[in-house]
């Protein structure tokens, strides 16, 4: 029973995870498409001023492109401002979904789980870790107390199989035999 509560507790935290993660990426990217915004209407305006002291200058027939040059690279700064905004938005974006994929994948974990030392999930009736090859060697499991019946527990269905030569059934994928630790081919 408190493995379905556990589970419960897991998918809230990780609905709980997801909404931080993503209300903290929503403020902070409006707050720099705002200022993205302000950067935009202000190369405008220079783009306007531009073009009006550009017209003047051929108008009167005076062209003096040393005053066009301060308007163009303020201009070009504001276009690097922008840029810089925008990889910082993107930078925002893909920390969120690592956040995210972390937070996923800490909270899919069974806590109950037994992992080989290379970090592969593996069950209690492995001797050998199907993606290392390394022994495994768990402690025995405290007995239970109860009436239920010592019968030897039915052998999971495998799909895809692969046969060792010890004759146990591997999963598919798996490099080593879970039973004997001989190299699967």
């Amino acid at each position: 029973m408190s493995s379905i509560f556990d589970k419960v507790k897991r998918e809230l935290n990780k609905g709980v995870t997801t909404v931080n993660v993503k209300s903290k990426e929503l403020l902070a990217i409006n707050r720099l498409n705002a200022l993205i915004s302000a950067y935009q209407d202000k190369r405008a305006t220079l783009i306007v001023e531009l073009g009006k002291a550009t017209f003047d200058m051929f108008a009167n027939s005076a062209f003096d492109e040393s005053r066009l040059v301060p308007k163009c690279q303020e201009i070009q700064d504001l276009d690097n401002k922008i840029a810089g905004v925008e990889a910082e938005i993107a930078d925002i974006r893909k920390q969120s979904q690592q956040v995210l994929a972390e937070a996923a994948g800490d909270n899919d974990k069974d806590p109950n789980a037994l992992t080989c030392e290379c970090g592969n999930v593996v069950s209690e009736d492995m001797k050998f870790c199907n993606k290392c090859g390394k022994k495994l060697e768990f402690p025995l499991p405290e007995p239970e107390t109860g009436t239920e019946s010592e019968a030897e527990p039915a052998e999971p269905a495998v799909a895809d199989p692969l046969h060792c030569s010890c004759g146990h059934v591997n999963k598919e994928g798996a490099k080593f035999c879970i039973k004997c630790g001989q190299t699967l081919s």
